[in-house]
C-alpha cells in the first residue's frame, strides 16, 4: 500500500488538474488508475470521481497525510465552510517577501495558513512566519498533532495554531489575533499584481503614475510611501476580493468530489475548463485507464 499511497498523491498534483482542465484527460492520472485497479472493487462500474475519493481516502489516514490533504481541509472547511465564495476569495500559494503562504483567505482581512503536515519539518517555520506577519494581518499554522507543542514554542503569540484531526476536521489550539497595523505596505504591495496596485491607488485617491510599463511598479511603490498601513490593507483586501473573485465557481464546486476542490479552485477554471473537468470526472475508469 505504501507505494500506491505515494502514487495516488500525484493524482492531486497541479499538473493533473491542469491537464483535466485543458484536455479533459491526464496521462499521469491514467497511470495511477491502472496501478490502483486491483484495490478498487467494482472497477468497471466506477468513474474518475469515484477514483479521486478512493485515492483521497488512501492518503488521508493519520501519519500518511501530505500537504494536499491539509490544503483541501482549509479550502473546504474554512474557505467554503466558515466563509463563502460569494464573499471570500481563497488563494493558493501567495508570495510574501521570501516565502509563499500555502493558503490565503481574503474576506474582511488577509488571513494566511501555513501547513506543517506529518511529512514536514519545522526548519523554515521561523523565517516564514516573519515574512507572513509583514504581509497578512492574520496568520495561522495548521499542523499535525506531533508538531503542535513545537509550533507553540516557536511562533509569536498573535499567530493562530490549528490542528488537523484524525477525522479531517480542523481544531483550534489558539486563535489568531488580527493585526492590520503590523502589515508593511511595501511588502504587501510587492505581493500584488500591477493592475491591482493601480486600482488600490485610485481607491486611495492617489494618481496613478504615467510612466512606461517598465517603470510602473517602482513608481507605484514611490506613490505609496507614507500611506497609512491599516488603510492600505483594508483597500487591498477589497481590491483582491473584486479582482480575484471566485463566486462564479461556487455552483461548479458543489458538483465535483470534495476531495478535488482545493486542486480545482487553485486553477480558477473558466466555463470551458469547467466543462472539460466535469466530463473527465464522469469518465468510466475503464476508459480513463487508457489515458496512461
Amino acid at each position: 500500500m505504501g507505494g500506491l499511497v505515494s502514487l495516488t498523491q500525484y493524482s492531486f498534483s497541479p499538473a493533473v488538474f491542469r491537464d483535466l482542465a485543458n484536455t479533459g484527460r491526464s496521462d499521469l492520472l491514467g497511470r495511477a488508475i491502472i496501478d490502483a485497479q486491483p484495490l478498487i472493487e467494482s472497477f468497471s462500474d466506477r468513474t474518475v470521481s469515484d477514483y479521486f475519493d478512493l485515492a483521497f481516502s488512501w492518503i488521508s489516514p493519520d501519519g500518511q497525510r501530505n500537504d494536499y490533504v491539509y490544503r483541501n481541509a482549509v479550502v473546504t472547511n474554512v474557505g467554503m465552510g466558515v466563509h463563502s465564495l460569494n464573499t471570500a476569495v481563497v488563494l493558493n500559494e501567495m508570495r510574501a517577501v521570501s516565502s509563499k503562504a500555502d493558503v490565503v483567505i481574503v474576506n474582511g482581512k488577509l488571513t494566511a495558513y501555513e501547513i506543517k503536515s506529518e511529512r514536514d519539518t519545522l526548519g523554515r517555520l521561523g523565517s516564514q512566519i516573519v515574512d507572513y506577519r509583514r504581509v497578512f494581518s492574520s496568520v495561522n499554522v495548521i499542523a499535525h498533532e506531533r508538531h503542535v507543542d513545537s509550533v507553540v514554542g516557536e511562533v509569536p503569540s498573535d499567530v493562530g495554531i490549528l490542528m488537523l484531526s484524525r477525522r479531517g476536521s480542523i481544531a483550534t489550539i489558539r486563535g489568531a489575533i488580527d493585526c492590520p497595523q503590523r502589515v508593511v505596505v511595501s511588502d504587501l504591495a510587492d505581493s500584488l499584481q500591477t493592475a491591482e496596485l493601480k486600482r488600490i491607488l485610485v481607491r486611495l485617491g492617489i494618481q496613478v503614475p504615467e510612466v512606461p510599463n517598465t517603470l510602473i511598479r517602482r513608481a507605484i511603490m514611490e506613490s505609496l510611501e507614507g500611506v497609512d498601513t491599516v488603510a492600505f490593507q483594508r483597500v487591498a483586501t477589497l481590491v483582491l476580493k473584486d479582482c480575484r473573485s471566485q463566486a462564479s465557481l461556487k455552483a461548479f464546486l458543489t458538483q465535483v468530489p470534495r476531495s478535488t476542490r482545493a486542486g480545482i479552485l487553485a486553477l480558477r477554471p473558466d466555463t470551458a475548463a469547467q466543462s472539460q473537468i466535469y466530463d473527465a470526472l464522469r469518465t468510466p475508469l475503464i476508459e480513463a485507464s487508457t489515458w496512461g
